[in-house]
């Protein structure tokens, strides 16, 4: 089976655009994962944090344009059956060894520009190569996150235990059958949250840069660490709280129908959608 890999920044931006030109989303591994489908076709959305943007060999990070950029991705199906105490693999299914291998010389034609995998060097520490980052404690892609108001797992609580969040609502909108009415009430609900956000993401952000120049600088004392670790836990609170109260009150716009349908094309297996008496109990409060 052949799957189109596409590297995207941000994939919860993306899954809207997907589903216009009729792909289904098919599986969610957290934030920076989704699979979507149409009919044969498969297609892997990569964001920060899989393992398709790890740095490379020479400490870099995989730089993704801004209209994304792909990858093949073929996957084989073995049987293995033992003869004297020996391994021996066995391609499954129809396809032959032949055929494998004409697909392997296929794609090392695409060496020249395809992208290694890092090795890790013995006793490397896994910070390694973070010490230029202009915040030691926030990447990039963290930072944007941060000013862009976005979720970055901040409402898992909720997420998981069957409240849906309003941007995956949007993103699913057609699927859950949202009235016009439920699509206006939720497309507010996702602007005040981000704004929300926003507003608490961007001085968090300064004060983990002046956070991280006290310590630069070797200006940091208890006392300033304490006042500083104080203000950042009070603005994280704020960021985490917009997306959860937004989580919420998604609940009271959606029917108990339409929540378990969400769980299901979200793909949890585990978590359970809020009862219908739940439902009903937040939408009169």
């Amino acid at each position: 089976m052949t799957a189109i890999r596409y590297l995207v920044n941000d994939v919860d931006a993306s899954l809207p655009f997907y589903a216009a030109l009729g792909f289904k989303l098919a599986d969610r591994w957290g934030p920076p994962f989704a699979i979507v489908k149409r009919k044969s076709q498969s297609l892997w959305l990569d964001g920060p944090g899989t393992s398709a943007r790890k740095r490379l060999s020479d400490r870099s990070v995989p730089a993704v344009p801004a209209e994304g950029g792909a990858r093949v991705n073929v996957t084989c199906e073995h049987s293995f059956s033992a003869r004297g105490g020996t391994g021996e693999h066995k391609p499954a299914g129809d396809p032959s060894m032949k055929v494998f291998l004409a697909l392997v010389a296929l794609m090392a034609s695409f060496a020249c520009s395809a992208e290694t995998t890092p090795v890790a060097t013995p006793g490397a520490a896994p910070y390694a190569g973070q010490e230029s980052r202009d915040i030691k404690a926030l990447s990039p892609d963290d930072v944007q996150a941060y000013l862009a108001g976005k979720g970055m797992g901040f409402a898992k609580a909720a997420e998981l235990n069957g409240y849906p969040g309003p941007s995956h609502v949007l993103a699913l909108s057609s699927q859950l059958g949202l009235t016009p009415e439920q699509q206006r009430q939720t497309r507010s609900l996702f602007e005040a949250m981000e704004a929300k956000a926003m507003r608490a993401g961007a001085p968090l952000v300064d004060e983990e840069r002046k956070l991280d120049r006290l310590f630069a600088t070797k200006a940091i004392t208890p006392d300033l660490l304490s006042a500083a670790l104080a203000h950042i836990s009070e603005l994280q609170a704020q960021v985490r709280a917009a997306h959860l109260e937004a989580h919420l009150a998604q609940l009271r716009i959606l029917t108990p129908e339409q929540v378990a349908l969400y769980m299901q094309l979200r793909g949890y297996t585990s978590g359970e959608p809020a009862t219908k008496h739940e439902h009903h109990q937040h939408a009169g409060g």
